[in-house]
């Protein structure tokens, strides 16, 4: 579905690339020449456009589109038939809407009822989609500890700037200075060194796993 619905605007797109491309490299003018030069077209327009499209398909395969995962026979059977009867009726809609010929009751009543059919065999569809939600850690002390020392070092050095700015910006020809407020300003920032929890990695999840079980162990022989 998703080649043939992606090959026609991936067809314009390389012929485009493809065209550019020949121009680039030059050739003869004249009608036999623009003949050679359609046959010389075709083939790799076709070749980078269905290529194109197989790769938007894989990466789309890849990643879980139009998979079933738990639905019943019955639920995929109910959600392809509103989906195909969906366009169905906007095509019969879009081609009474284009054509004035023919009966007015199958231009935008049979678009919005097909537009509705393709909406409700969406939303059928949507409702065994299973998605994971993001939870971030909660923040302890140590994290805490980590952010004020980052917003201290920050206010620090904007104070430092402000009221010395001689400290700041001692200039090309004067010999730097420090005070103690510099300093000071500067070491919070170390605070983190000590402070911050260790990451979470594979061997901390794994570790952190193991603890209490390791805990429990040593428990039950202090007890025997």
């Amino acid at each position: 579905m998703v080649v043939a619905i992606t090959v026609l605007p991936q067809l314009a797109d390389s012929a485009r690339r493809v065209r550019a491309a020949q121009q680039l490299r030059g050739g003869d003018s004249g009608r036999f020449a623009r003949v050679r030069g359609l046959r010389r077209l075709l083939v790799p327009v076709l070749e980078d456009a269905f290529e194109r499209s197989l790769s938007l398909a894989a990466g789309m395969d890849a990643r879980g589109y139009g998979r079933s995962g738990h639905a019943t026979a019955a639920q995929r059977r109910a959600t392809g038939t509103l989906m195909i009867a969906g366009l169905l009726g906007i095509c019969v809609g879009v081609y009474a809407f284009l054509d004035s010929t023919a009966p007015r009751v199958l231009a935008w009543p049979m678009l919005a009822l097909g537009a509705a059919t393709a909406l409700g065999g969406f939303v059928v569809a949507g409702r065994r989609v299973q998605r994971s939600r993001y939870r971030p850690q909660s923040w302890r002390a140590a994290e805490v500890l980590v952010a004020l020392s980052g917003a201290a070092v920050g206010a620090g050095l904007w104070a430092v700037q402000h009221w010395e700015p001689l400290v700041a910006h001692p200039g090309v020809l004067a010999v730097p200075t420090l005070s103690a407020a510099a300093v000071a300003a500067v070491l919070v920032g170390v605070v983190p060194v000590w402070a911050a929890p260790p990451p979470v990695t594979a061997y901390g999840r794994a570790t952190a796993a193991t603890a209490p079980a390791a805990a429990a162990g040593t428990r039950e022989r202090v007890d025997a």
